[in-house]
């Protein structure tokens, strides 16, 4: 349902439609997670800010943000964070098709380096946010695992099952988080389906089409090619869960596939007389590499 009605309309309004729906689904997002926080804080079985804090030490959760064992074939370390963190926020702000699409779209080079900051600072703190959630969630169901328990069969499921005990005695307060998720949902796909179908037409059908079609046929064709991205886009949703859970392979792909994105245009950077073909292959084997590792 998500797929299709994201789909829907991103061909229909496309960049404009997207813009938009992201503002109001920001608002839903930081809504959802805030309200969540206040009640998960104030339930007696959290036990408070303190309590969470204490959870969140004693079960080392706390310990593995400040872990300094550069040992790379670990989950989590500060150096990990540094740099995987550096790298990630990279792709997402300097070469991300997304974001380049929106940069390219504004008047001025100086509104999209402000666009950059009102938009950086607002994620960290959402990422934040959503850390925190995870704490209290643990303090939540500490010493009672819900996997264990029955209640539920895979971890992408805790936090619904938190919110859902905490915000369900509250008429409406549930429905209001489940709309946060749906549109943290909507306006990651609406935005990469927007950017793909905009690279692949500019990049591969442009140039072969330039004078053959007018610009009704190819806003057409534009609208073709998000409909194509947004059908394959729920298709591979539905085939990445059996491989451990959507979210856990998104972070693996995107964490693969950032680093070797960031080497490429730092290479064009300091490098430009780099070929096409040296670029793609050390594209495709970085990847291989990074999925592998």
């Amino acid at each position: 349902i998500f797929g299709l009605s994201t789909t829907l309309y991103t061909c229909i309004g496309g960049l404009k439609a997207v813009v938009w729906s992201d503002s109001l689904q920001a608002v839903l997002m930081y809504t959802g997670v805030f309200t969540l926080i206040v009640k998960g804080l104030r339930h007696p079985r959290v036990g408070g800010l303190g309590r969470v804090w204490s959870v969140a030490v004693e079960s080392g959760r706390t310990a593995e943000l400040f872990r300094s064992d550069p040992r790379i074939d670990q989950y989590n370390s500060i150096w990990i964070n540094i740099f995987s963190g550096t790298i990630t926020y990279l792709s997402s702000f300097g070469v991300n098709q997304i974001a380049i699409q929106r940069y390219a779209s504004l008047p001025s080079l100086r509104k999209a380096q402000n666009i950059i900051y009102c938009t950086m600072i607002p994620l960290l703190i959402l990422c934040s946010i959503v850390a925190f959630i995870g704490f209290i969630t643990l303090a939540y169901f500490y010493n009672c695992n819900p996997i264990e328990t029955g209640e539920i069969t895979d971890t992408d499921h805790i936090t619904i099952l938190f919110a859902r005990d905490i915000l369900i005695p509250t008429p409406g307060l549930f429905g209001l988080y489940v709309s946060c998720i749906m549109s943290a949902t909507l306006s990651t796909l609406s935005s990469g389906m927007n950017s793909m179908a905009a690279a692949v037409y500019e990049d591969f059908l442009k140039r072969k089409l330039d004078g053959e079609i007018t610009d009704h046929q190819a806003t057409l064709l534009n609208k073709a090619i998000v409909v194509i991205c947004g059908i394959t886009s729920t298709a591979l949703a539905f085939a990445a869960e059996p491989l451990g859970g959507v979210l856990r392979v998104c972070v693996s792909v995107t964490g693969a596939i950032s680093g070797p994105m960031v080497g490429i245009f730092v290479l064009a950077m300091f490098f430009p007389r780099s070929g096409f073909w040296s670029c793609i292959i050390s594209f495709v084997v970085s990847n291989i590499i990074m999925i592998i590792i």
